[in-house]
């Protein structure tokens, strides 16, 4: 009977271990992916990108989008869904204290694909697409929602943009303006932790100057969550979810991180002064930079990560534990990312 138990036990913590947080799956923030991943692939598998759902995956990697004017210039490819199934999730390092902002381009497309439901009224009802979140407490295998975004459609062609400080449709602000199938769109959205007052803020298309803007909505009104860990791009259904794109994904505590101006792009410059050597590597690789490198990624050529170190000691990081193969450096330097190519003997 104590065997019994035992076993059981067991069981029960590895499946819990399997839905919580992945420790070698986790970014540092700031975290940006621009999706520099193969078109016609899924972003899952990808980057630390993992399913949330046990649905088929059925996301797929596309053609990048273009960044409004002003903006930083984008880089890499997009993300596409359309539907339910497979929802990726993208795992940081957590936040308890302060302000999560995160931003991302979105173009919901017209004619595009199946299970596009915008192309015609009237359709099914709002949907959640984006999401911060937390594991919850009550099955490790469940996310939390925290400052949520929302689409619904109003008219034919006329749809809008939601914020919900949790996932409850009730709880949802909307802002009237009407969505343009088929253009690019901006998103920049916070959460604001506080015991008795949390607030999430959503920007559509702001000005990016440096300076945080008004918010276009906010909202206080659902419930608190007291810390936010990960990423969530949800395919509700395929009755609800419109074919939508998704690009330029950054994550950070600050509104600068997420909303780099297109003059950021000079210390990107600066970065591309970096220089990696020896290439081909066979233990220590050591880094050329006037600028401060805050920390360095190792990817696969899949696009997994193999090692992280935030921390640069004398502008070297150790790949000997690495096998022979191509990989992908990223290299982060205050809000500059910058992405290398190095070969490992």
């Amino acid at each position: 009977m104590k065997t019994k138990l035992l076993s059981i036990c067991s069981v029960l913590f590895i499946q819990a271990l399997a839905f919580a947080q992945p420790a070698t799956n986790v970014s540092a923030l700031p975290f940006y992916d621009g999706f520099a991943y193969t078109v016609g692939g899924s972003l899952i598998g990808q980057g630390n990108w993992t399913n949330a759902t046990t649905g088929s995956i059925d996301d797929v990697i596309v053609a990048g989008l273009t960044s409004p004017t002003g903006l930083l210039a984008e880089t890499g490819n997009a993300v596409n869904i359309s539907g339910g199934n497979s929802d990726p999730i993208k795992y940081f390092t957590d936040q308890t204290s302060g302000t999560l902002y995160y931003s991302f381009l979105v173009r919901i497309n017209a004619g595009s694909g199946t299970n596009n439901f915008y192309d015609t009224f009237p359709t099914a009802s709002p949907v959640q697409f984006i999401s911060s979140g937390q594991q919850s407490s009550t099955n490790s295998a469940n996310t939390n929602y925290g400052a949520s975004v929302f689409s619904r459609m109003t008219a034919a062609g006329t749809i809008n943009f939601g914020l919900a400080l949790d996932s409850t449709l009730g709880n949802v602000v909307w802002d009237n303006t009407t969505i343009a199938v088929g253009t690019t769109y901006m998103i920049v959205v916070s959460n604001t932790f506080d015991s008795s007052a949390p607030t999430a803020k959503l920007w559509i298309n702001p000005v990016v100057n440096g300076t945080e803007p008004t918010e276009t909505l906010i909202n206080s009104n659902g419930s608190n969550r007291s810390n936010l860990d990960r990423i969530y791009i949800r395919q509700d259904s395929n009755a609800k979810t419109p074919n939508l794109d998704i690009d330029e994904l950054r994550i950070g505590t600050t509104w600068n991180q997420v909303a780099p101006t297109a003059t950021a792009g000079v210390a990107l410059n600066r970065l591309e002064d970096v220089k990696l050597y020896p290439n081909p590597v066979k233990d220590n690789l050591y880094f050329d930079s006037k600028e401060t490198i805050d920390a360095v990624s190792i990817y696969s050529i899949e696009g997994k990560e193999v090692l992280t170190q935030n921390i640069i000691n004398h502008n070297t990081i150790d790949l000997s534990s690495l096998s022979s193969g191509i990989y992908i450096v990223k290299i982060k330097s205050n809000e500059s990312v910058l992405t290398k190519k190095i070969s490992v003997e």
